[in-house]
């Protein structure tokens, strides 16, 4: 996908520019290193009050997104033990 069209998306789904720049900075899954439409994933919804900052973000290709949703992320951090810390700093984080 190349700038422009992310831009589009971006802003037709009220996304900021902080994710847009981590989406372009990230064009790989961080969990299984795919180049394949990487996505920035958010560890806390932004229906839960989670926000775009980088420390909310996965860049995760449509396979590990689907992992992460379906067996959840306590497995997806046993099985992806370099992303586990950012996930659990962000799923422990209290909403104000």
């Amino acid at each position: 996908m190349d700038t422009d069209f992310k831009r589009d998306l971006c802003k037709r789904y009220g996304y900021s520019v902080e994710y847009l720049h981590y989406w372009l900075a990230h064009p790989t899954c961080e969990a299984c290193g795919k180049q394949e439409s990487a996505l920035p994933h958010h560890i806390v919804t932004r229906g839960a009050g989670g926000n775009d900052n980088e420390d909310n973000l996965l860049a995760l290709c449509f396979v590990c997104h689907g992992g992460y949703h379906t067996k959840g992320w306590r497995k997806f951090c046993e099985r992806h033990v370099d992303l586990a810390d950012k996930v659990h700093a962000r799923r422990f984080w209290e909403i104000p």
